[in-house]
């Protein structure tokens, strides 16, 4: 594929949250590391099937890459398109927590939100991981801090069960 006209996140995280139907999807790896912390991690949700119910997910970016499995490369359009979407969005939902799992979606926010000085966008704790399929989702780093109660860097999976699980 040269071009993707949209993406349905809708259906990609039926797929991802239905394997036993649809079966496994390697392109499907973020929702699926999710799911299972998620699982794992949140008691009430251990013998859910479908968690994505409980949580608000969308792709930031409001286009998909131009070629099937590239990242997108982001302009100004690009960022100013996914900024106001989210703010509409977060008008909306109201949440406490936002977690970013995608350090280019994050910083194109964080970046903009500064630099607008958006005074309702701060109340929210905005967090931000590395995406749960590339690499850094097991890899330790200084960047995700300290595992809590020790002196060992976390993984980005570690923080991100950490902000689920509000032991941040």
């Amino acid at each position: 594929k040269d071009y993707l006209d949209s993406i349905n996140t809708r259906h990609n995280v039926d797929l991802a949250d239905n394997v036993e139907i649809h079966g496994y999807k390697s392109p499907y790896l973020h929702y699926y590391n999710m799911k299972k912390e998620i699982k794992t991690n949140i008691s009430k949700l251990k013998d859910v099937d479908l968690v994505y119910p409980y949580f608000s997910y969308y792709n930031y970016f409001q286009r998909p890459a131009l070629s099937d499995g590239a990242s997108i490369t982001n302009n100004t359009k690009d960022d100013e398109i996914a900024y106001n979407t989210f703010k509409q969005l977060i008008n909306i939902i109201k949440p406490n927590n936002a977690i970013f799992v995608s350090n280019k979606s994050y910083n194109s926010f964080m970046y903009r939100r500064n630099e607008l000085n958006e005074q309702n966008l701060f109340s929210i704790n905005i967090y931000s991981v590395p995406h749960p399929g590339c690499a850094w989702w097991n890899k330790k780093s200084s960047k995700y801090g300290m595992k809590i109660g020790t002196n060992i860097n976390r993984t980005g999976r570690e923080r991100f069960i950490d902000i689920i699980t509000s032991k941040i």
